[in-house]
């Protein structure tokens, strides 16, 4: 009889935490439909704050995972559809990737006007800003913020414990083109690193000879895809408005694969990652209250 209470009492308390789960569950879908409403709001104020909420949560699942979750050179072996995925990511937060999405973002924006002319100008003024403001950031990144910290890149590290000729102090050292020719130099003559290591992580590995710290494609990425996702949302194509969440994702993914393919550490891309959403929200803020002030003027 003891027995038989006890079980009977374990699957009562079992099916108790089932119904507690689905309750937590259904509680956190409720609450993230209403919050997910609030990002359709006609007020500009509360679009933007649960767009940072939404932009803030897939910046902290980014934190976790590269730093709780074992991914670092995870992406680096041939005939892999993981390294295949993770350089497809991190090439589309790239130079040529960056430059594409850029050119959609403000192709979204001026689609938002019905005269042709507001169009064009918006269309300019969107590719003036945004290109220069990437730019800017991109070079002040690489030639300044870089230098001043000096970190040398996870895979440089990787590439010389497999040699004894060179220190990782005298790398360092070298001029970036130089650096990218004794990195081709011990890739090249080592049986192993060419056999471990894919031919394009080897070539990515090569040609990102510059320093570590922070990480400018999870800048590029989650200052992009915050303002693609403000973008969306102003959008008058109802389904745009709906996937206004996947740019968000695909920055996620892009500071991910920085990470698996031995590119960044979760630091750099953790703070790359941080700097560029917190400039695209202090950017539409800044957009917000101007427009704000002229309305009330008027």
């Amino acid at each position: 009889m003891v027995r038989g209470s006890a079980g009977a009492c374990k699957i009562h308390f079992l099916s108790c935490k089932r119904v507690s789960n689905y309750i937590h569950f259904c509680l956190i879908a409720t609450s993230f439909l209403k919050i997910w409403k609030l990002l359709f709001s006609s007020n500009t104020f509360i679009r933007i704050r649960v767009l940072s909420l939404y932009a803030s949560i897939v910046w902290l699942a980014l934190v976790v995972t590269v730093y709780l979750g074992s991914f670092a050179f995870t992406a680096i072996q041939a005939n892999s559809v993981w390294t295949s995925c993770c350089l497809f990511f991190t090439h589309s937060g790239g130079k040529m990737g960056t430059g594409l999405l850029l050119l959609g973002t403000a192709l979204i924006y001026a689609l938002r006007s019905d005269d042709w002319k507001e169009r064009s100008q918006s269309l300019l003024k969107t590719i003036l800003f945004l290109g220069g403001l990437i730019a800017l950031m991109a070079f002040f990144n690489e030639h300044v913020t870089k230098k001043i910290w000096r970190v040398p890149r996870p895979s440089h590290q990787w590439i010389l414990r497999q040699q004894d000729s060179i220190s990782l102090e005298a790398l360092v050292a070298m001029p970036t083109g130089k650096r990218q020719e004794t990195l081709r130099r011990i890739i090249h003559a080592s049986a192993a690193l060419q056999q471990t290591i894919a031919a394009p992580v080897q070539e990515h590995w090569i040609y990102e000879a510059g320093y570590s710290f922070p990480s400018g494609h999870s800048f590029n990425a989650f200052l992009l895809a915050v303002m693609i996702a403000y973008s969306m949302i102003y959008s008058r194509i109802k389904w745009l408005k709906y996937m206004a969440l996947l740019p968000l994702i695909w920055a996620f993914m892009v500071g991910l694969s920085r990470v698996a393919l031995g590119a960044h550490s979760a630091l750099d891309v953790s703070v790359g990652g941080l700097m560029g959403m917190l400039l695209a929200l202090l950017f539409l803020y800044a957009d917000a209250i101007r427009h704000w002030i002229i309305v009330k003027r008027d």
